[in-house]
């Protein structure tokens, strides 16, 4: 079965569920009136960290990807995770590049570190650990933005889009950028992410209380692991016709993922009592939900159709 994409209802679709609390909102205020007076300041800036799109993303979804078993064990590999890309060396080469220094990325990674520091000196508690995620799923809200639209996150000042990797080309996906953004984003086949989520239903008490660590893993495994498999597209490569995939970085998906993680967290701290087995289940289930709905593609699936709509692109042949 393949999703008939309505350009307006999906934009209406996607955009409401951005506005839930655990989504990635990425709504106007007045501050960003501003950014127009910014003076722009690309790679070559001296001082600047400069980092590639794609390294960027795929550094905050492993983060995000933590379970209460890694928090507790090894917050300081985090961390120097977080810091290898963000904060340390140069590495300014990509066709998409995001500035780890200035607002308003620079003050959300800052407050990722200070997370994280509050992780391992309260031993992995409850609190500490929902700031962790709090934190650093602000990080990934800032690069991805609304329900796809992350163009509408991007500004001149802390987003730079390198000439030389759009030069025009005869046959592919226009706006070039956009599709190159949207390649830095991890993309699982429906089915694989259908059959990863099944299993986790399938869990017991037992298996909740003694191996919830695993089960975190397993989901991890499927839908956060580090680099970004390879995209189902590319800038002269369309998306195939007839095949479903998923994005474990955008919303609905994107929160509702973070949201069983958390689940998993509570189960850890208390034991697996019947308050948090119960969390479980609800989010694992809003997971199954967003991945077949009610005749076997939900929300969160993306055809060819539904993703050139989302992204705002068009094929050139």
């Amino acid at each position: 079965m393949v999703v008939v994409a309505h350009g307006v209802d999906r934009g209406s679709e996607l955009a409401a569920a951005s506005e839930e609390d655990d989504g990635y909102s990425t709504s106007t205020t007045d501050d960003d009136d501003d950014d127009d007076d910014v003076e722009p300041h690309g790679p070559a800036s001296s001082g600047l960290r400069w980092v590639p799109y794609a390294a960027a993303v795929s550094a905050v979804r492993a983060l995000l990807g933590a379970s209460h078993h890694d928090l507790r064990l090894r917050a300081h590999q985090l961390s120097r995770s977080l810091s290898a890309v963000f904060f340390a060396g140069a590495g300014n080469e990509g066709a998409v590049l995001v500035c780890a220094d200035v607002p308003p990325l620079g003050p959300a990674l800052r407050d990722a570190q200070r997370t994280m520091v509050r992780v391992a000196a309260e031993e992995a508690d409850h609190a500490a650990c929902d700031c962790y995620y709090d934190a650093v799923r602000d990080v990934m809200r800032l690069l991805v933005g609304d329900a796809g639209l992350f163009r509408s996150a991007f500004s001149s000042h802390w987003v730079f889009f390198s000439n030389v990797e759009f030069q025009s080309r005869f046959r592919g996906y226009n706006p070039a950028p956009a599709v190159a953004a949207a390649s830095a984003l991890r993309w699982v086949p429906h089915a694989a992410a259908v059959s990863a989520v099944r299993a986790l239903l399938g869990a017991s008490h037992e298996d909740l209380r003694l191996r919830v660590h695993g089960l975190s893993r397993s989901l991890s495994g499927a839908f956060f692991a580090v680099g970004a498999a390879a995209a189902p597209f590319a800038s002269g490569a369309r998306f195939p016709e007839g095949k479903l995939f998923v994005c474990a970085d955008l919303p609905p998906l994107g929160p509702a993922l973070v949201a069983a993680q958390r689940a998993m967290m509570q189960v850890a701290v208390k034991d697996a009592s019947h308050g948090p087995c119960d969390w479980y289940f609800d989010t694992v289930g809003e997971l199954m939900r967003l991945l077949v709905g009610d005749t076997g593609v939900g929300p969160a699936v993306f055809d060819r159709a539904s993703f050139e709509s989302a992204f705002a692109l068009e094929w050139e042949n």
